[in-house]
C-alpha cells in the first residue's frame, strides 16, 4: 500500500496492534474479495476481511527518510474500515475513499520499531507492504445426496 500512515499502536504481552490508515488500494481490495467499487454515497462501511499475514514492512515515502524503515513479524491485519473524506481545499468539490485497518503484531521489538518510526516520520505517509497467506475459499457443503425422503 502506498500512502500508509502509522495512525497509533499499543503494545501487549504478546505482541500489539497498530492502526494504520491509506488511500483506498485496489490490490487490498482484489485481496479480500471486495467490489471493485464503493458507493458515492457511502460515508462510511466496515469491511469484511481477515489476512492472515507474516510480516510487513513499513517504509517512509521521502527519499531522505527510506533508511528508517521498518520489518515487523505479524499475524493478521484486520478491522478494515472504508471512510469517505472531503478533500482537503476542495469543500464540496469532490471526495477520496480512506481504508482504516489494524495490524497484530507478534514481534517482541515491535512497540519499540514503532514508537521509533513515529519519532523519526512523524505523521509522514510511507510504503506498506504485508506478506500473507491467501485463503482458498471454502467450498459449500451440499446437502448429503443419500438424505431420507418424507413420507
Amino acid at each position: 500500500m502506498t500512502s500508509a500512515r502509522l495512525e497509533s499502536f499499543k503494545r501487549g504481552h504478546d505482541g500489539g496492534v497498530a492502526q494504520f490508515a491509506s488511500s483506498w488500494n485496489q490490490k487490498v481490495a482484489d485481496a479480500l474479495d471486495w467490489p471493485d467499487d464503493i458507493p458515492q454515497a457511502l460515508t462510511g462501511a466496515n469491511l469484511e476481511g481477515d489476512l492472515h499475514a507474516t510480516s510487513c514492512e513499513l517504509i517512509p515515502s521521502e527519499g531522505a527518510l527510506k533508511k528508517h524503515g521498518i520489518d515487523l513479524e505479524i499475524n493478521r491485519v484486520t478491522k478494515f474500515e472504508a471512510v469517505r473524506l472531503e478533500l482537503e481545499g476542495k469543500k464540496g468539490k469532490g471526495y477520496r475513499t480512506e481504508l482504516r485497518f489494524k495490524v497484530h503484531f507478534t514481534d517482541k521489538a515491535g512497540a519499540r520499531k514503532l514508537e521509533q518510526y513515529l519519532l523519526t516520520i512523524g505523521e509522514g505517509k510511507g510504503s506498506l507492504t504485508v506478506s500473507y497467506t491467501r485463503q482458498e475459499a471454502l467450498p459449500l457443503e451440499q446437502e448429503q445426496a443419500t438424505a431420507p425422503e418424507a413420507d
